[in-house]
């Protein structure tokens, strides 16, 4: 075990008894014996569902990347693309980068993680670096169009009108990072990387 491993549990270890010591351990306790069995299967399952959602999706973005190179010049997939790399793979590299994220090193380190496990000789780690971008660009304009939807539907008086128009903006400063992010980072990070 690395001292940076046992950093992290020693840190984690810490975190916890802070927060048993600092809740009302039997007000945590009536709370939990309330909840149904059934409604924690439910939502777990709910939870991994969405999950698998969200590892066909990054999965397709990958397949979507096929033939395309460096500062946008074509190539064949078998040097580019996802043609190769499987579902299996794909969701092995998701849960791994989830599993990062929950030990402390963070969003990025998790999708870094994710981003080197698919990166192979025929799947250079700029472009799948760039696919995970894609798939959290794709994900925070989704998250975007439910926050508009849900203040339009469900009570857009709520709501200042500088928030509003953060909102509207953030959005289109979303969809246009995705085309661009993707396109920076082609040409920051060498193709054979």
């Amino acid at each position: 075990m690395t001292i940076k491993t046992l950093l992290k549990f020693i840190v984690s270890g810490l975190l916890l008894y802070i927060l048993v010591r600092t809740i009302e351990l039997e007000d945590f306790q009536r709370v939990v014996s309330k909840v149904s069995p059934l409604m924690v299967v439910l939502v777990a399952l709910g939870y991994m569902g969405g999950q698998l959602i969200s590892v066909v999706k990054w999965w397709m973005i990958l397949r979507g990347n096929e033939g395309s190179g460096a500062q946008g010049q074509e190539t064949t997939s078998t040097n580019h693309g996802a043609a190769g790399i499987s579902l299996k793979k794909v969701a092995q590299a998701y849960f791994t980068g989830m599993f990062v994220n929950v030990l402390g090193i963070g969003t990025v380190g998790g999708d870094m993680t994710r981003a080197i496990i698919v990166s192979d000789a025929h799947h250079p780690k700029t472009m799948c670096l760039a696919t995970v971008a894609a798939d959290r660009a794709q994900g925070l304009v989704v998250l975007t169009f439910i926050g508009v939807l849900s203040v339009v539907l469900f009570g857009g008086n709520m709501l200042p009108l500088w928030l509003w128009l953060l909102l509207i903006l953030g959005g289109c400063g979303v969809v246009l990072l995705w085309f661009i992010v993707p396109e920076i980072l082609l040409r920051i990070v060498p193709e054979s990387h």
